[in-house]
């Protein structure tokens, strides 16, 4: 049961790390890409997006955190704070998305179609990754 223990948290710990690094790295390329959506609508949709990517990947690294200094406080901090990572990478997706559609209005199909990319990817783990990978690691 121990050692069950410890691979769930290292699980969680890998998988916050991962979820966590990627929100936050997508927000270079938005940034390379603000240009191309100009005017207030390009740059309220830039930071809408960094916004939710700092929620996310901040509590995602607090559920980091909390696995790796305080294993018997996880459980509850999954129950309260998941949902909340996982509502801001959909956010997030959504967001994505949106700029892609912009880019693709624009011509500019190679930073639409990393962005099309990253949203699918976010959505998919918010959606089937991230719980099955609970599961898994929890056996709930």
């Amino acid at each position: 049961a121990a050692r069950g223990a410890r691979l769930g948290a290292l699980v969680v710990q890998f998988h916050q790390v991962a979820a966590g690094g990627a929100v936050l790295a997508m927000t270079a390329p938005l940034w390379q890409v603000r240009e191309w959506m100009p005017g207030a609508w390009g740059r309220g949709l830039f930071f809408s997006a960094l916004a939710v990517a700092l929620v996310a990947a901040t509590l995602r690294l607090h559920l980091w955190f909390t696995s790796r200094y305080f294993p018997p406080e996880l459980a509850g901090e999954r129950r309260r704070t998941g949902p909340w990572a996982r509502r801001a990478d959909v956010v997030f997706a959504l967001l994505l998305a949106t700029a892609a559609a912009r880019l693709i209005a624009a011509d500019h199909l190679a930073a639409a179609a990393l962005f099309v990319a990253a949203a699918v990817a976010l959505a998919v783990t918010a959606a089937v990754i991230e719980p099955a990978t609970t599961r898994a690691a929890f056996g709930r």
